[in-house]
């Protein structure tokens, strides 16, 4: 929302309000404001940060709106056939990183999605639009596969944080791995977690992913503090082969408002 923008950003509402109204104008930092050579130019009006339109809110939080900007349009028109999309907000050092997260309930499913977005005019007129200037860089695309069927795209909700450990399992370890992922789940959930877990498919079947949901930072906060003196958690780990499998990837993020 403007609200959650201009906090963030720290403007008020009406100046992000304005900011958005004309971001999409391709400006020259430094071309002249005026008709007179001597007019100076943004250069000289912005970059302090109490200035209306500070230099990082110009190269930072507006190249995030834009690019949210996109995704939501992007996602009224996945969700009009028949997707689950969340946005979320990367927390790895930077903020400028964005998982756009696409869910259907089986490949039945997502084959025909596939084939109706193809063929959608507003999507491909969508998608030619992005194209002439785009907002961001791709820097990877996986397809995964929930490992409880029970769950159903539909149970995500569009608000919280979370945390992915990513693990790549040793030759012949799968089956040991799941079953210490199902013993962990419960005691997790335990400690106030909502665990789910995922089977990075399509030439990567021992990469899984093992995703805890929080309702906030601070229901994160109190699940680690749990964790960390929990002795059915710490006996469990003790008791795990470390060989089994290898910790590539941790990350942190949180779901933006749709």
């Amino acid at each position: 929302s403007l609200d959650e923008i201009a906090e963030a950003l720290d403007l008020s509402v009406k100046e992000v309000k304005e900011s958005l109204d004309n971001n999409s104008r391709p400006v020259s930092m430094d071309a002249p404001l005026g008709d007179e050579s001597d007019s100076g130019t943004l250069y000289d009006v912005i970059g302090a940060k109490d200035s209306i339109m500070p230099f990082g809110v110009l190269f930072t939080g507006l190249i995030i709106n834009q690019l949210y900007f996109w995704s939501m349009n992007q996602t009224i028109i996945q969700r009009a056939l028949g997707a689950t999309v969340t946005i979320n907000q990367m927390d790895v050092g930077s903020q400028n990183q964005i998982d756009y997260v696409l869910r259907v309930d089986d490949a039945t499913t997502w084959g025909k999605f596939r084939d109706e977005l193809q063929a959608n005019p507003e999507w491909n007129e969508f998608w030619a639009e992005v194209g002439k200037n785009p907002s961001g860089t791709l820097e990877t695309s996986f397809a995964a596969i929930n490992l409880d069927a029970t769950e159903k795209a539909s149970n995500f909700p569009n608000s919280g944080v979370y945390g992915v450990w990513v693990w790549d399992v040793a030759p012949g370890k799968l089956p040991e791995i799941l079953g210490n992922f199902a013993t962990a789940k419960v005691i997790h959930e335990k400690l106030g977690a909502r665990i789910e877990y995922y089977s990075e498919g399509l030439g990567l079947p021992n990469t899984l992913h093992y995703v805890a949901f929080f309702d906030d930072w601070s229901g994160m906060a109190n699940f680690l503090n749990n964790a960390s003196t929990s002795e059915e958690l710490l006996s469990f780990q003790a008791s795990t082969d470390p060989n089994s499998a290898t910790l590539v990837r941790q990350l942190t993020g949180r779901t933006l408002p749709l």
